[in-house]
């Protein structure tokens, strides 16, 4: 069978318009897969506790003061007994407790000072 010149275009343009309608629907789909990274990422953030961020107004002032451990005393009982509000839980204020004491352990021994964060509405 023989192709003409015409029928040769004919299939040459029709090859051109299908490959650019893939590429018209890969750019779509490619697009829609950043939107939709977008779109979780921002939800991963929000639900992750950026939205419940202390602000300095709602926390008052940053203060630290000095608690000498007493016999029987843990971390977590300290940290139950002077737990601030920006604080989320209370391992997370013994995380802080243990970062401002460079602690590499939970271990606490009676007599020790520990350097504690607390916040307070009154300037000092």
């Amino acid at each position: 069978m023989m192709y003409t010149a015409a029928t040769q275009r004919r299939a040459y343009r029709l090859e051109r318009l299908r490959r650019q309608r893939k590429a018209a629907m890969l750019r779509k789909k490619a697009f829609t897969m950043v939107l939709a990274c977008i779109i979780l990422v921002l939800s991963l953030c929000i639900l992750s506790g950026f939205s419940s961020v202390p602000r300095q107004s709602d926390a008052g002032h940053l203060y630290y003061k000095t608690v000498t451990v007493s016999s029987n005393d843990t971390l977590w009982s300290i940290a139950c007994a002077h737990a601030a509000k920006p604080y989320t839980s209370i391992p997370s204020y013994i995380h802080a407790i243990k970062q401002l004491n460079n602690m590499h352990s939970d271990k606490i021994y009676y007599g020790q000072k520990l350097l504690i964060p607390y916040y307070s509405r009154d300037l000092k």
